[in-house]
């Protein structure tokens, strides 16, 4: 039964992550739109616009690594599972991943 939890815990936060995700990623789609027929130098971005880049690139690599500590779950080892080792390096990523990104 703990396993089964375990392995529902993962599939609710990536599918929550992935959502999360998608509607940042829409918000700043729309909120470049907006800018760049207002704005004549389409090149320079706006804080706000690095502010929602960092957020989507960040989102995205943590769904992916998502994906891995998932698959990885599912992976048996004579002592646990493959997920037990990399779900500490998943932690890490999502402390250490938006700095990175600035």
């Amino acid at each position: 039964a703990l396993d089964i939890s375990q392995i529902a815990n993962l599939v609710m936060s990536l599918l929550t992550n992935i959502t999360a995700t998608t509607s940042v990623a829409i918000k700043a789609w729309r909120h470049r739109k907006v800018v760049s027929v207002a704005n004549q130098d389409k090149r320079k971005k706006t804080k706000p616009e690095r502010v929602l880049k960092v957020l989507v690139e960040s989102g995205l690599f943590y769904c992916i690594s998502g994906v891995i500590v998932l698959a990885s779950s599912l992976v048996n080892l004579p002592f646990g599972t493959l997920g037990d080792i990399y779900t500490p390096v998943h932690v890490q990523i999502a402390v250490c991943l938006p700095s990175s990104l600035l």
